[in-house]
């Protein structure tokens, strides 16, 4: 039987909620053309289903917590197959030690980003995202108070798990589950730290990586 082969993910981007992982999705999907794959959002769209995995993904979800790790590899895979070879971001997976060893048999990484910031920065962050009822953009009242950047709308919601009660719980998930995938990682030559909130120089430094790169 023929192995199959892995899929090529060109980016794997670390850090915790709010770090600003989604906006270097953006920057490399802009710059050069890779999709991204969130399941942050994918299981925000299955957490608003009246149905067994919606309910599921709400259980979950309501404390700060993942969803089973069974359940995201197997999206995750899903997500990636439907690319058909086309290399992509993995924007916030893997989650788990469990979900990193399905990853390293799966996937085929090119690079780990990895984004970091002081919890301090980063609740501001969190608690000053908002999603565009419109286009689904997320931005910063901080940038940009009451108009959405992409579509101008004014219309426009607070995230519920980036409220201040929430955020604490999914930083303290992130510590406990996600630290040690990055202790695993960082020396191997295809990693990179960046300090993200707060550093003005963070996109120029992203692309000056990415094009010493031959990906």
């Amino acid at each position: 039987m023929q192995e199959r082969s892995k899929l090529k993910c060109a980016f794997c981007l670390l850090g915790p909620p709010a770090s600003g992982k989604g906006t270097v999705g953006s920057l490399l999907k802009n710059s050069f053309g890779y999709p991204s794959i969130i399941p942050g959002d994918i299981y925000r769209r299955i957490r608003d289903e009246q149905s067994d995995l919606g309910n599921l993904v709400r259980e979950s979800l309501k404390d700060g917590g993942y969803c089973p790790d069974s359940l995201t590899n197997r999206i995750m895979l899903e997500e990636g197959e439907k690319l058909q070879h086309q290399a992509f971001i993995l924007d916030g997976y893997p989650r788990t030690m469990v979900q990193f060893e399905y990853l390293m048999e799966n996937f085929d990484v090119g690079s780990f980003l990895h984004f970091d910031a002081p919890f301090e920065d980063l609740i501001v962050a969190a608690t000053n995202r908002v999603q565009c009822n419109g286009c689904g953009k997320i931005w910063s009242k901080l940038m940009n108070e009451n108009t959405c950047c992409d579509c101008e709308s004014h219309n426009w919601k607070e995230r519920f798990d980036d409220s201040a009660e929430m955020y604490p719980k999914r930083y303290e998930t992130y510590i406990s589950l996600t630290a040690p995938i990055v202790e695993a990682v960082e020396n191997l030559p295809n990693y990179k730290k960046f300090q993200s909130l707060g550093n003005p120089n963070i996109t120029a430094e992203v692309l000056e990586y990415v094009n010493s790169l031959k990906v």
